[in-house]
């Protein structure tokens, strides 16, 4: 169960990541096109 826990938690933060505005991003280290493909990757990666 553990592990379906941690793909829960990619999945839900990797969208949160992708709707972001640039300003935030930038505060941590991120360009929009980081922000993006860090969401397209599978939550198994």
């Amino acid at each position: 169960m553990k592990l379906v826990t941690l793909w829960a938690f990619r999945i839900r933060t990797r969208r949160n990541l992708a709707t972001l505005p640039d300003y935030i991003l930038k505060d941590i280290g991120l360009t929009a096109e980081d922000a993006q493909q860090e969401a397209q990757r599978p939550f198994w990666h």
